[in-house]
């Protein structure tokens, strides 16, 4: 018999906050230099590699919070 751990989910929730003008993976803090090849950028969210910076990445988490 095996003990299996089975992991606790947690959420986390985080306000980051974009220049109205530039709302882009260039100003997100989750943009990264890719460790492999330092000529591309990489989401840490997603993992996914960044072709264009100047824009939201095509599988970004991140949604716009409404005004309060």
């Amino acid at each position: 018999m095996s003990n299996t751990v089975i992991p606790v989910p947690y959420r986390l929730e985080m306000v980051i906050g974009f220049h109205p003008k530039a709302i882009n993976c260039d100003g997100c803090p989750f943009c990264l230099t890719d460790a492999f090849n330092r000529d591309r950028k990489r989401c840490v969210l997603t993992e996914e590699v960044l072709q264009f910076t100047k824009d939201m990445g095509l599988r970004c988490p991140l949604t716009p919070v409404e005004e309060e």
